[in-house]
């Protein structure tokens, strides 16, 4: 009887033990919902990319898929191994389980996360987030200046340059209308989605994305300037 004790008690804990670990790893109805595609983006959106979380079970967690892109644009992605819900803070872990992102709920299907010296993060369902916003390298090329409609200049937004607050050269065709030469751009940059044009003294214009990917310069002014691909 003593002998036939030990080996119950194993067994039972070990069927627990089993129990317990397929009902962890048995995907929940949160999971369920959660599973799908999604976009991780920072705080300005000039960055983001898809990835999507999967129901399967993996070590630590569940699947994850990124896209190919995901690693240049967000490296901390390359660590990613599993995604959780971890009491309610949905989070992105390693292969060690060690938390890469904590993302929490900030609004319905909107969730936040900030990491040390990066900022903040956001991930939300693919289907409802707004469009990213435009990064610098697809704005390279001629541009035309319009005003009420009628073209009144080309420019060109270069690449050359530092990018980034330093902004990029920008050419000036022979030609252009005096309300542009006053300004006299050499340079460009983007800003929090927006095209700024600027002037050796300091001086800039902002545009904003409008419909039919033309740009409108904000605060609007008379005769209304927009700025279109050539």
């Amino acid at each position: 009887m003593r002998k036939i004790l030990p080996i119950v008690l194993v067994a039972l804990f070990a069927s627990h033990f089993a129990s317990h670990n397929a009902e962890a790893q048995t995907p929940s109805d949160a999971i369920k919902a959660l599973a799908g595609g999604w976009e991780i983006s920072n705080a300005d959106r000039e960055k983001a990319c898809h990835l999507t979380f999967k129901a399967d079970p993996v070590k630590g967690g569940f699947k994850v898929e990124f896209d190919k892109a995901c690693a240049g644009v967000f490296p901390a992605t390359r660590d990613v191994e599993a995604w959780a819900v971890v009491k309610d803070d949905l989070r992105l872990l390693d292969a060690r389980g060690r938390t890469v992102f904590d993302f929490t709920e900030v609004e319905s299907g909107m969730y936040e996360a900030e990491r040390a010296n990066e900022g903040l993060y956001f991930l939300q369902n693919q289907a409802s987030a707004p469009p990213a916003a435009e990064t610098a390298e697809n704005m390279f090329g001629e541009w035309t200046l319009a005003r009420s409609g009628k073209p009144v200049c080309v420019v060109t937004l270069t690449s050359d340059g530092a990018g980034g607050e330093a902004g990029y050269a920008l050419h000036v065709r022979p030609g252009c209308d005096p309300v542009v030469m006053r300004l006299n751009p050499v340079a460009w940059r983007m800003d929090r989605g927006e095209v700024v044009l600027s002037a050796a003294n300091g001086q800039s214009w902002r545009f904003e994305q409008g419909e039919r990917k033309t740009w409108q310069r904000v605060p609007e002014t008379a005769g209304g300037l927009t700025m279109s691909r050539k």
